[in-house]
């Protein structure tokens, strides 16, 4: 075969060594066929000699202590440590006192180099020369060292000579990133406090509410405040045309409302809200900041974010039959929606109950749906006052007029409109007055001498010109534009608490890349500086869990607009819910529904206040495998 034309052509005389024999082809031997032990073996083998005179200076033999006295034994390991003998003084050896006897005397392989004589050799090679020189002999020959007294004892020559030079320094600390954020942190707090202006808003100026839009995906909510602002003028006839012929061109029809919240491509294409949606609208006696929370549970987190925002909640319930079962009930968004807009503080809730129109708006679907969610939203999530509004966004009706007289709504409904209850919401106290607390919510732009953000004041008030710090990293700037998200004004506004504007900030030194993120909080200086916290004690309310929550539970901590791993590091007590006593101290673990006493602490720290402080800075929630499983307020910073 062709494959075997090398071999067979293969001339065995050229490959085969000239050394090559039959002895070197017995494959398969070694030498111990041959030789019990190869002589490279047996040359490292140890024989053990027969007892002789000269065998007693062996370690291996026994020795008596008391015929040591006068051996030395020598030390290898002078390489650290050494005696200055050259230092000695020489009257100092006549004056030596008497040395005590010892049976064991230690010197250094240099000094046995140095005192030792040439000539008197106590090393012996080889055996045949110690068994030759007898023991005592070798005592005779061997010379009677004398240790001197230690005056200085040195590490190393080198050591020496660093101790000597005075230009050595010793080595100093490199600055990091946690020691430059505290030193900025302490220059901050030492910044003298500039007293503000008094400022104050408008007198005529309406008040300002800000209202967040939550419920169950598919509820509606979209479609809604869509066509709210649709028939409130806020869309032109031509863009809301354009929508409608896009949306049907797509095979989503009944979506063109919701699409002038939902401007992105992909919010569009999915069906779903994805981010908040902000704009904004007047009332006759209010001036509105509508937040759209999407609905899916995927995207709490960012519900979570508008809702910390929120003055008031607008709750959307779908009425059509099995719908309003699958979002109310274990698993679906309406319930935990309300848990959470109470948890982050809105105490005024309306409810929309939308898509009457799939049930012939019908009066006993309308009081089934307000029975099961008055029940819940009074006794469970603690709302005071609960107000029902019966809808429907798709055909618009009962929004901003009342329904005709010949509608089949009229026969049993004559209550206010949508747009009458928004009008209607209590404006809230702002703390115009307290220190300066601007969340950030956004950064829309970034360089290194500038950034322009989102920002939620929550208390007091900024203007062009003022220097503020950005929280936790401290980072020095001064504001050098103020607008307006709702209004057209630019460069010389001023925001109050409870405004939402757009800041452009300039840098005191050069930003850092990636330094200014969402969550973080701008302050002034001096008293009036948020300190940064990483551990805090939190009154806690545990929603309806699985799992307790225990020593060591992991969990995210949602604040304003941040988001940060947090760990339960203590359980300090159980309380009563509806009175707040002490029910046990050190509980092992807090179940569903309890209220305790905890400590929390984060992997960093965040820019977070007790509630006394600041109400905004001072609410968390806990949520831990997509479920929100508690919500609190901060009682006090540790650190």
């Amino acid at each position: 075969m062709s494959r075997h034309r090398n071999f067979r052509k293969m001339n065995y005389d050229d490959e085969r060594d000239d050394d090559d024999g039959e002895e070197f082809h017995r494959y398969s031997l070694s030498m111990d066929d041959d030789v019990p032990m190869s002589p490279n073996t047996a040359k490292f083998m140890y024989h053990r000699p027969k007892a002789q005179a000269g065998n007693t200076s062996r370690l291996s033999d026994f020795v008596m202590e008391e015929q040591l006295e006068n051996d030395v034994v020598y030390d290898e390991h002078d390489s650290q440590f050494e005696l200055e003998v050259d230092r000695l003084v020489p009257e100092t050896k006549k004056s030596l006192p008497a040395q005590p006897s010892s049976s064991v005397t230690f010197i250094t392989s240099r000094q046995r180099d140095r005192k030792a004589p040439a000539g008197a050799n106590a090393k012996v090679s080889t055996e045949e020369k110690r068994d030759q020189t007898p023991k005592r002999a070798a005592k005779e020959e061997q010379p009677r060292l004398l240790i001197p007294e230690v005056e200085n004892l040195r590490l190393s020559e080198v050591s020496e000579k660093a101790r000597g030079d005075s230009s050595v320094r010793p080595p100093t600390l490199t600055p990091n990133a946690s020691s430059k954020r505290l030193s900025a942190l302490a220059v901050a707090q030492a910044t003298p406090t500039a007293s503000p202006k008094v400022r104050h808003r408008t007198v005529d100026e309406k008040p300002l509410i800000n209202l967040v839009i939550v419920g169950h995906v598919d509820a509606g909510k979209s479609t809604l405040m869509g066509h709210l602002l649709y028939q409130l003028g806020r869309v032109d006839e031509r863009t809301m045309h354009k929508y409608k012929q896009e949306s049907a061109r797509t095979g989503k029809a009944s979506f063109a409302f919701a699409w002038v919240l939902d401007d992105t491509q992909e919010e569009r294409q999915r069906g779903v809200t994805m981010d908040i949606a902000k704009t904004t609208f007047e009332t006759e006696h209010r001036r509105i900041v509508l937040l759209d929370a999407p609905g899916h549970k995927d995207f709490i987190p960012n519900m979570i974010t508008g809702a910390s925002q929120a003055d008031a909640g607008l709750l959307v319930v779908n009425a059509t039959t099995g719908e309003f079962e699958t979002g109310f009930d274990l698993g679906g968004q309406t319930r935990e929606h309300a848990m959470l807009l109470r948890s982050l503080g809105v105490t005024e809730l309306s409810v929309a109950v939308n898509k009457l129109d799939t049930v012939d708006w019908s009066q006993a679907r309308y009081d089934e749906v307000c029975g099961v969610l008055r029940n819940f939203l009074r006794k469970q999530a603690a709302f005071p006052v609960v107000h029902f509004i019966p809808v429907s966004g798709l055909n618009g009706i009962n929004l901003i007029v009342p329904p005709p007289d010949d509608h089949p709504l009229r026969g049993w409904y004559n209550g206010p409109t949508l747009l009458q209850f928004i009008d209607g919401v209590s404006a809230p106290t702002r703390g115009e007055d307290r220190p300066l607390r601007a969340v950030i919510n956004d950064v829309l732009k970034t360089t290194p001498n500038s950034v322009t953000v989102s920002v939620k004041v929550e208390a007091g008030h900024t203007e062009c010109g003022e220097k503020v710090f950005i929280m936790p990293n401290a980072d020095a700037a001064t504001v050098k534009g103020v607008s307006m998200e709702d209004t057209n004004t630019s460069g010389t506004a001023i925001c109050f608490a409870g405004d939402h504007a757009i800041l452009t900030l300039s840098a005191t030194t050069n930003f850092e890349p990636d330094s200014i993120n969402s969550g973080q909080v701008l302050c002034r200086g001096g008293k009036e500086c948020l300190i940064p916290a990483k551990r805090f004690v939190v009154r806690l309310v545990v929603f309806n869990i699985v799992v307790p929550i225990m020593k060591g539970t992991k969990a995210e901590l949602f604040a304003h607009s941040l988001c940060e791993p947090c760990t339960v590091v203590r359980l300090r007590s159980a309380l009563s819910k509806a009175s707040g006593e002490v029910l046990k101290q050190k509980p092992r673990c807090l179940t569903r529904n309890m209220s305790g006493m905890v400590e929390i602490q984060t992997d960093r720290a965040i820019s977070v206040e007790s509630y006394a402080e600041c109400k905004a800075l001072g609410r968390i929630t806990l949520r831990s495998g997509g479920q929100t499983i508690a919500a609190g307020i901060i009682e006090q910073v540790l650190e």
